[in-house]
């Protein structure tokens, strides 16, 4: 947190805590989280999942182990290369389709149901190195490992000042025009672009997961409402943020999430 245009305050790890369990509560393995302070500070605790499971194979690493042949036509064929924090979609597409690894079903009904949970939390930082696999050598086997890395959901750079600002204005489009971290076709996609893909991945995620978020969002809020405002001295979860997470989520539901599950349970084509 370095510079002059940076907010000197920053809730990442709220933003884990809370990212992590909402997805615990959609009935998602994510990895466990623990709220607290240290050296005056708030602070996330992340169980390490690896001795229980096996060793973190990130997709970014899952990728580059590809064959020469794959590498090849993803250079000629695709209209840009992945970066650190961008996820070119055509180049992933590739890889589920031909790459070994990401060829099975489960880890590409991952990645899209990951994409539906993150439009509800306004996550814009799954790349390829926040999301993987997991090796269990005793059974030489690749499993999608739990979720975790959910520390930029929730505007987590947003100020209180900023907070109470939008509460009291109220402005939708501060919510629903944020990019996410994936690009089709040279751009750069919003949720709401990401949303309208011809994907029948995508497509069966939205049908599954949007009446199972509706369902259990006020478990949700519940949840949120448990998180002490303050320990001590030391602010937690000021109750205007806490308004905004479950405002935020419930915008994104029904602006977003429910307009494209109608979209696709009537049968009308994406644009």
């Amino acid at each position: 947190m370095k510079g002059n245009n940076l907010p000197s305050y920053t809730t990442s790890p709220l933003s884990e805590y809370v990212g992590s369990h909402v997805y615990q509560i959609l009935g998602f393995d994510a990895h466990e989280t623990l709220l607290g302070v240290r050296n005056g500070k708030l602070v996330v605790a992340c169980k390490d999942f690896q001795d229980r499971l096996g060793d973190i194979a990130e997709i970014r690493t899952v990728k580059n182990a590809a064959n020469k042949e794959l590498s090849a036509y993803a250079e000629d064929e695709l209209p840009m290369s992945a970066t650190g924090d961008i996820v070119v979609l055509e180049e992933l597409f590739l890889h589920f389709e031909v790459n070994p690894l990401l060829h099975g079903k489960e880890i590409q009904e991952r990645f899209w149901e990951c994409v539906v949970v993150d439009i509800l939390l306004n996550n814009g930082d799954r790349n390829n190195g926040n999301w993987g696999l997991l090796f269990n050598e005793k059974e030489n086997r690749y499993d999608v490992a739990p979720v975790y890395d959910n520390g930029n959901s929730f505007n987590n750079k947003s100020s209180e000042e900023a907070i109470t600002k939008f509460l009291n204005e109220m402005r939708d489009d501060v919510l629903l025009g944020s990019p996410t971290v994936y690009t089709y076709g040279g751009k750069r996609l919003s949720a709401k672009m990401l949303l309208q893909l011809e994907s029948v991945g995508l497509q069966n995620a939205v049908r599954r997961l949007v009446p199972l978020i509706a369902d259990r969002l006020p478990a949700v809020f519940h949840f949120i409402d448990e998180i002490p405002e303050k320990y001590n001295d030391i602010l937690v979860c000021s109750a205007q943020r806490k308004e905004f997470y479950k405002v935020s989520m419930q915008v994104r539901l029904d602006k977003l999430l429910k307009p494209a599950y109608e979209r696709v349970s009537c049968g009308t084509p994406s644009v």
